[in-house]
């Protein structure tokens, strides 16, 4: 059996190899062969795979008594935000051919995972939040952060324990945060270009990297003095209950 992670990341056809990335961890991550494809796969067939096994999940788990042939399911399909339109073309495929949308009685919605994540923050903040007041959420994920040479590293093996420190993680992932921070500002900035005389009152953070005490510390330190900072319940979920109750609410309305 051959075991694949990270082949989301393959679902850009036109993107130049993944091996030749500048991104030194990155190189080193794809020569230990956690980004390499199974011979004869594509990033689309992996993910069609995984998508074929959620469906069957959907149908014996969520509803085990009633038939599947009558009953409708709506799917919200979420991409990051600066994917670009083969990726998500290429996701939408994977779906389709994994068996979401198939029937007439079925629907497949698009969405980014910032916008979903929006329905999640105000379901769980929104009585925090004032009439007028803007605020720009920031998705910490932790799915793919991680430092290879730690997970090589013989110095952290010991008769079959891992023993890693507090300054050996800050170590391994102080640059990604500080790197998230940059971007976090430049996107602020980008904001403030695009509406001018708009003030930012609230930064909210999702994503599992956020339930890091040192993340916390470090974003705190960093804009917790021109901004009131916020985190919702379960931020790692707020992708996927955003998108849920997106359909939710939207559903509701179209009855109305």
């Amino acid at each position: 059996m051959t075991l694949s992670s990270w082949f989301k990341l393959f679902l850009d056809a036109d993107r130049p190899s993944l091996a030749r990335e500048s991104d030194a961890a990155l190189h080193e991550v794809v020569r230990m062969g956690i980004l390499r494809l199974p011979q004869g796969k594509t990033g689309v067939d992996l993910t069609a795979d995984f998508l074929t096994r959620i469906l069957e999940t959907i149908h014996r788990v969520v509803c085990p008594n009633r038939d599947p042939a009558t009953r409708p399911l709506i799917v919200s399909i979420t991409t990051p935000v600066t994917w670009r339109t083969a990726a998500v073309d290429s996701r939408e495929t994977a779906a389709s051919r994994a068996g979401f949308g198939q029937r007439t009685i079925d629907e497949v919605r698009l969405t980014t995972e910032p916008e979903a994540a929006m329905y999640h923050v105000v379901e769980s903040l929104g009585n925090r939040f004032e009439v007028d007041e803007v605020v720009l959420v920031c998705d910490v994920g932790a799915g793919t952060t991680m430092d290879p040479a730690l997970l090589q590293n013989n110095l952290y093996y010991s008769n079959g324990n891992v023993r890693i420190t507090k300054d050996d993680l800050q170590c391994a992932f102080g640059p990604v945060v500080h790197e998230i921070t940059d971007l976090i500002e430049l996107e602020i900035r980008l904001t403030q270009m695009h509406y001018p005389g708009v003030k930012i009152d609230h930064l909210v953070f999702v994503g599992g990297l956020i339930e890091s005490a040192y993340v916390r510390f470090v974003l705190g330190s960093r804009f917790g003095t021109r901004y009131k900072l916020a985190i919702p319940g379960q931020p790692r979920l707020a992708v996927t209950r955003g998108a849920a109750l997106r359909e939710t609410v939207d559903g509701r309305r179209q009855q109305a």
